[in-house]
């Protein structure tokens, strides 16, 4: 038959008092008063059927039942301590704080970040979007820009390339892409938020903008990219962010064409306080950042093969630089202010 076990509560009003023989010190470690201490001794030794102290004159001592429980208690007391005091000691997990588009979280970095999840087990990871910039201390940001900002280090991650993307079905309906000037009798997608439009890569072919009229705008890069893998006309977009439509076969990217060699670069860089660019988290980060991105955007020839079926012409491949090489290149550290 089980043994009922008194409170904790009681047990610890015991083991202080016994310690300390008074009832008015266990009452002020534990924020009581005197009355209620006693009051849980006595719980305590009507449950245990004995009398743990004895009054002699004003104070209160242990009985020698009392004292042979209290020195049966105390180890237990002891390890309880202990336990709590090593939890106490260890170190608080690390977290980064990241300051994120949302395109970019959704499109490359998510789908990518177990990997550094993987490397890192000991970082907690937080991603924050511009809209909740404000409700968090950020660690770093992940910009896109010119990477001149004042009082920041600024780190140089990857130059981005902003290209054509067609599916391959849209690509043998309207017949293949033989130069820049082809892509005229396609529909075309506009993304608002962009910085670099249309236009302006005409304008980098050499060619005027196209009069026909646009066919579709949309507000951010995930919903271009995704209008362009179901048919409804060219993107121009971003390279890393469609990089996993482009390895799956989704998309076509035409800046492979030879005739299309001019793409409009942008750069993404890792921008942090002073101090926040140190530490050795946001450092682990940049690295590995640097890392995948150069990976996402190395030319390998057996993934750039892509048909092209002509609904006149025999398939040709267009082919990318046969025997290309992956180079890294260190990243450029640079502080303003």
């Amino acid at each position: 038959m089980a043994l009922s076990i008194p409170s904790l509560s009681q047990l610890r009003c015991f083991e202080l008092a016994a310690r300390k023989e008074s009832f008015t010190g266990a009452a002020d470690v534990l924020c009581l008063t005197p009355s209620a201490v006693s009051h849980q001794i006595r719980s305590l030794e009507a449950s245990l059927g004995v009398d743990l102290f004895v009054r002699l004159g004003q104070k209160m001592h242990l009985s020698e039942q009392g004292r042979r429980f209290l020195d049966d208690i105390q180890p237990a007391f002891a390890l309880i301590e202990a336990g709590i005091g090593r939890l106490k000691t260890v170190p608080p997990r690390d977290v980064l704080t990241i300051l994120v588009a949302a395109s970019f979280a959704e499109m490359w970095l998510m789908p990518n970040l177990t990997r550094f999840m993987a490397l890192h087990p000991a970082i907690e990871i937080r991603l924050v979007t511009l809209a909740a910039t404000s409700e968090y201390d950020v660690d770093c940001e992940i910009r896109y820009g010119h990477g001149k900002w004042m009082g920041l280090t600024v780190e140089k991650i990857a130059d981005d390339r902003v290209i054509p993307l067609i599916s391959s079905d849209l690509f043998r309906r309207g017949g293949g892409v033989e130069a820049a000037g082809s892509l005229m009798r396609y529909p075309l997608i506009y993304t608002e938020s962009r910085q670099q439009n249309w236009d302006q890569w005409f304008r980098s072919q050499g060619l005027a903008s196209p009069d026909s009229p646009v066919r579709l705008r949309v507000d951010r890069s995930p919903l271009a990219i995704k209008a362009a893998v179901c048919g409804l006309g060219v993107a121009l977009e971003s390279r890393i962010l469609a990089a996993r439509e482009i390895k799956d076969g989704l998309l076509i990217p035409l800046d492979r064409l030879t005739k299309i060699n001019h793409t409009v670069a942008a750069t993404y860089f890792l921008v942090s306080s002073h101090t926040r660019g140190t530490s050795n988290r946001v450092n682990a980060f940049t690295d590995w950042l640097r890392t995948e991105l150069a990976e996402t955007l190395a030319v390998d020839a057996a993934d750039e093969q892509v048909g092209s079926c002509s609904p006149r012409r025999s398939a040709t491949k267009l082919t990318v630089n046969a025997g290309a090489k992956v180079h890294r290149r260190a990243g450029v550290r640079m502080h303003y202010g």
